[in-house]
């Protein structure tokens, strides 16, 4: 992003504290550690069931990390409050994340199953990882890295990634045009769960959640995102008018 860009964001989220200081700081790290493991990883681990253990420990790593709220909840007050997102899968990261699990558990690594599963997990994962980094809804409301809660929504977003790109970079599928196929029908399953996930709120009385992002963006006026711009532009050429 261009000091331009991130400009046009902070306006757009308004009130929402998102790229200062210590959002940029985290970002950094998470992109650095990513690569650096990446490289390593691609360097020393040869083997067909080290590459395995590695997936595995991504996969573990990123529901442990992404749970581990509910036990900090219950050890630091005695009582645990848990989010929606720990019983059902909610947002598209959350998916990828059971995705993952799946993949780097399944046995059979070459069949039909496997090699979709895979082109689905790598882009979905890959995206919405990074999705869910860049617009951390925990940090743009309580931005501060010293709480937990906040922290391990980059901690579990990364290993998620990681273990998204690492589908790739181990060896498990191949970039190809063939993989739209597989990125149509991930988009199209991911929709369908979503507009499930709302309707089963609704059949049991409950408010129905933004799952898969089905009703709006993660902010209202992102998807129009342009809209606000041309907005601020035009306010911008009105006060230079005046000037």
């Amino acid at each position: 992003f261009s000091a331009n860009k991130m400009l046009q964001y902070k306006k757009i989220v308004g009130d929402k504290m998102l790229f200062d200081f210590w959002h940029i700081f985290i970002l950094a790290v998470g992109a650095i550690a990513i690569s650096v493991a990446l490289v390593l990883t691609c360097k020393f681990i040869k083997t067909q069931d080290k590459q395995n253990l590695f997936l595995k420990w991504c996969a573990i790593l990123t529901v442990a990390i992404h749970i581990s709220e509910v036990w900090v909840d219950y050890f630091s007050q005695g009582y645990a409050q848990v989010d929606p997102s720990i019983i059902i899968p909610l947002q598209p990261c959350h998916l990828s994340m059971w995705f993952l699990v799946i993949l780097a558990f399944k046995k059979n690594k070459e069949d039909r199953f496997f090699k979709t599963l895979a082109e689905i997990t790598f882009y979905l994962g890959t995206i919405g990882g990074a999705f869910g980094v860049l617009l951390n809804f925990s940090y743009a409301d309580n931005p501060t890295l010293a709480d937990w809660f906040v922290l391990q929504g980059f901690l579990s977003h990364y290993t998620l990634i990681a273990g998204s790109l690492y589908l790739k970079f181990g060896g498990y599928i191949q970039i190809r045009v063939k993989n739209m196929i597989s990125i149509v029908l991930g988009l199209s399953l991911v929709c369908i769960y979503g507009w499930f996930a709302v309707g089963l709120h609704l059949l049991f009385g409950l408010d129905a959640p933004n799952s898969m992002l089905v009703l709006e963006g993660p902010y209202p006026a992102l998807p129009f995102a342009w809209k606000d711009n041309r907005h601020i532009q035009v306010q911008q050429q009105n006060e230079r008018q005046w000037i």
